[in-house]
């Protein structure tokens, strides 16, 4: 009893539970699940709420918020270069995993890819002093277009490493060709950033360089894909896979090309 003087809620709840257990009680509980209810049945309760659920879907996706930072990308003026930026991710041309596992395959010794990524990233380091430069005397839209021409360009020769017979000599052509190529594809990336930066409005700006992150990345998990796909190391540098890549390559630098018009180009470089 001194336990239920203490806490009067103990012996509520006890005699509740005594009701609950006498005759009385259980009649109670016995009258009133006989009663007749008239609750619909689960079909139509079903067929009822599925034009209501219907229209909730639509009206949740309408109003996702991804969906609104993609129109909000899509309205940009910066979106060509930005696509560009993006159809670089989807290569094997790249100190990956997958052109790793290649040039091991091809017999080039681990020291010397190691090598070869330290010397491929101090390069793209110098991209970084060598683009304030050229911006600041040619402007950004002509160091970007510039610069991503001058990557396809050190490109050609891991195109030319297909027609060497000599496989380890194939694999350091492919390796010095990616290497230099990133002096051209970060200052690509620093300018296509900059223009960003410059063009979008200061409201929308975190999200166009949030969709232009995703899209990066879904086009760098697409590489790894066509790595899944083609799995094994001698088909990976086939001739027909890498000249796919170097059509994505293509791709890149013909969007830019696009994005800056035939008069303003031709009056920057009278310029």
């Amino acid at each position: 009893m001194t336990v239920y003087k203490g806490f009067p809620a103990l012996a509520e709840s006890s005699q509740r539970k005594l009701s609950r257990l006498s005759p009385g009680g259980m009649e109670d509980n016995i009258s009133s699940s006989a009663e007749p209810t008239n609750m619909p049945s689960q079909s139509e309760e079903i067929s009822g709420n599925e034009p209501n659920r219907r229209k909730n879907s639509a009206e949740r996706v309408s109003t996702a918020p991804f969906l609104g930072a993609w129109i909000v990308y899509l309205r940009q003026h910066v979106l060509l270069p930005g696509v560009a930026l993006a159809l670089l991710y989807f290569t094997v041309l790249s100190f990956g995993t997958l052109m790793t596992a290649t040039l091991e395959w091809q017999g080039m010794p681990a020291f010397v890819i190691g090598i070869a990524r330290g010397i491929s990233a101090m390069v793209g380091i110098g991209a970084t002093f060598v683009y304030p430069v050229l911006q600041s005397r040619i402007s950004t839209l002509r160091t970007g277009l510039w610069s991503i021409w001058c990557q396809w360009t050190f490109l050609l020769v891991c195109v030319a490493s297909i027609w060497v017979q000599n496989r380890l000599v194939s694999a350091y052509m492919l390796t010095f060709g990616v290497a230099t190529s990133r002096l051209g594809l970060w200052m690509f990336d620093l300018s296509v950033i900059q223009q960003m930066q410059d063009d979008v409005c200061e409201a929308d700006r975190c999200i166009v360089g949030g969709v232009q992150n995703s899209l990066q990345s879904t086009m760098d998990l697409l590489g790894y894909v066509m790595g899944i796909i083609i799995s094994k190391p001698q088909h990976l540098f086939h001739f027909e896979k890498l000249f796919k890549s170097m059509k994505w390559m293509t791709r890149s630098p013909t969007l830019e090309n696009t994005f800056v018009p035939p008069n303003g180009l031709s009056q920057q470089l009278l310029s």
